[in-house]
């Protein structure tokens, strides 16, 4: 064997002994365990939901995010809220039903927590529009000319209809011979309610400190300015005590027209019962006076019924 022949053998030897007793190459650092070899890529996973589309925006302006966190992360929720203030974030809430926050964060923020090992995702906080009003001009033009009036008393021989009846329908006055839902704490998310409707009196939850258990997710008040929150309280659980007259105004359809622009003028008198009147309210408001509200403010919503117990 040659000299360069041995050299060579001798060096695989030595490089063979080496390896032996080094512990194997894998996923732990344990002696005779495997043991991982950290790289650029492992330590740089990319949060879910960044693109290149989402960074071009909030270079134009802040955007309202939604983040949300790793699962079983103790204490990301607060030191992630000092990361968004160091960083100049703004709005920032925590959403603890979904185990995240929400901020505004323009582009140097957002780029900051691109590789954040707290997240899991990030997606924009959504600004959720109303849908449009069908006919709005036939429901335009049917507003102007009806008078709704609560508390009235019937004339002498007017019959007083009990409303809706759909009720029947639903068959919702069969089940309230049994069950009027009396014990059962209901939320209602929407545009808030008029705590001085009439048939809306002794609905409403109160918390510890003897407050109707009312919240308000908009930042304006609890005025309903809406009133499909009003509307929905009611259709659940109006209590049929007050007596209301509507005066339906509506152009005859006559032809040829004997008097043009005449109206014809219905009263009805009725009392209006609730799908279940014997149930509690909760309520929350997050659409604000132009009915649009956020994804943020829905999960807010839902935690607060929750922290509340509705059923």
């Amino acid at each position: 064997m040659s000299s360069r022949s041995r050299l060579l053998a001798r060096c695989g030897v030595l490089a063979g002994l080496t390896l032996a007793a080094l512990p194997t190459l894998g996923s732990s650092g344990a002696a005779g365990q495997p043991f991982a070899i950290p790289t650029a890529r492992a330590m740089r996973v990319e949060v879910r939901g960044y693109s290149s589309a989402l960074m071009k925006q909030a270079a134009k302006r802040p955007l309202p995010m939604i983040l949300l966190l790793k699962p079983g992360s103790a204490g990301a929720t607060a030191s992630m809220i000092q990361t968004l203030q160091h960083d100049g974030a703004t709005a920032i809430r925590s959403l603890d039903l979904v185990h995240g926050l929400t901020a505004n964060l323009d582009s140097q923020a957002l780029a900051a927590l691109r590789y954040d090992s707290r997240l899991q995702a990030v997606q924009p906080d959504q600004l959720l529009l109303p849908s449009p009003v069908p006919n709005l001009a036939t429901l335009q033009d049917q507003t102007a000319h009806a008078s709704l009036k609560a508390g009235v008393q019937p004339p002498p021989g007017q019959p007083v209809v009990s409303e809706p009846d759909t009720l029947s329908i639903i068959q919702a006055d069969q089940a309230q011979k049994q069950f009027i839902g009396r014990s059962v704490r209901v939320a209602v998310i929407d545009s808030g309610i008029d705590l001085s409707h009439p048939d809306l009196q002794g609905v409403m939850l109160k918390g510890a400190d003897g407050k109707p258990l009312y919240k308000d997710f908009t930042n304006t008040d609890l005025t309903d300015t809406v009133g499909h929150g009003t509307a929905c309280a009611v259709t659940i659980v109006a209590q049929g005590k007050t007596v209301y007259s509507a005066s339906d105004g509506y152009p005859r359809h006559l032809y040829p027209a004997q008097t043009p622009g005449e109206r014809f003028q219905d009263t009805t008198f009725f009392t209006f019962t609730g799908v279940a009147p014997g149930v509690k309210l909760m309520v929350a408001k997050i659409f604000d006076s132009r009915a649009n509200t956020s994804t943020s403010d829905w999960i807010r919503a839902i935690d607060s019924a929750v922290q509340n117990h509705a059923d």
